[in-house]
């Protein structure tokens, strides 16, 4: 791995445990995807990446992403997907305070 993508994020699988053979995770792992096997995949939460290293775009579509996962309803257009992610482009990334996590 490049210096330059040693502190890429990866995409990430979240799957149940036994979901998957460890023939096709190892595929997914060769082909740079992280997999996760855990026993509550509901109950898996994530850290903000570093915001160091990343180019405009990846932090836009990180800041998407967010937005997204706010919205309890997962029904977005293309053409409303292309428009979030431009407005964000737009307006500049500013880092969010995450939301603590209820247990």
């Amino acid at each position: 791995m490049s210096e330059s993508n040693a502190f890429r994020m990866k995409p990430v699988i979240i799957l149940p445990e036994g979901e998957m053979k460890r023939s096709e995770i190892k595929k997914l792992e060769a082909n740079g995807i992280c997999v996760v096997e855990t026993q509550n995949p509901e109950q898996v939460r994530f850290v903000d990446p570093p915001p160091f290293g990343y180019s405009v775009q990846e932090r836009a579509a990180i800041q998407l992403f967010r937005q997204l996962m706010r919205n309890k309803s997962f029904m977005v257009s293309r053409e409303r997907f292309a428009e979030m992610y431009t407005d964000i482009l737009l307006a500049g990334f500013l880092p969010e305070k995450p939301e603590a996590v209820k247990k």
